[in-house]
């Protein structure tokens, strides 16, 4: 079952925050902003990054891994210029 991996921008502040779900359909993006994992704060939220992988903890994983990161902030912004895709098909 495929699985995504997201990254959303705050239309306020530009910061981005990165996460993984099982579902990324027409109600995605109200879901994330109204279920208390984004500040409400800091939003609206946008996504603008999807990567599509083979199950959740693919997801997962590459989620973590970006937030690892000693700057998470460059990461998403690799993702953004980078042609090299780390989900399926790519």
């Amino acid at each position: 079952m495929s699985a995504y991996m997201y990254v959303m921008r705050s239309a306020q502040t530009g910061e981005h925050a990165v996460g993984a779900t099982s579902t990324l359909d027409e109600n995605f993006h109200r879901l994330v902003n109204s279920s208390g994992s984004l500040p409400v704060s800091e939003g609206p939220w946008e996504c603008v990054y999807v990567e599509v992988h083979d199950g959740m903890k693919e997801a997962t994983d590459r989620a973590r891994a970006l937030n690892s990161l000693e700057d998470p902030e460059k990461g998403v912004s690799l993702l953004y210029t980078s042609r090299i895709s780390r989900g399926r098909g790519g």
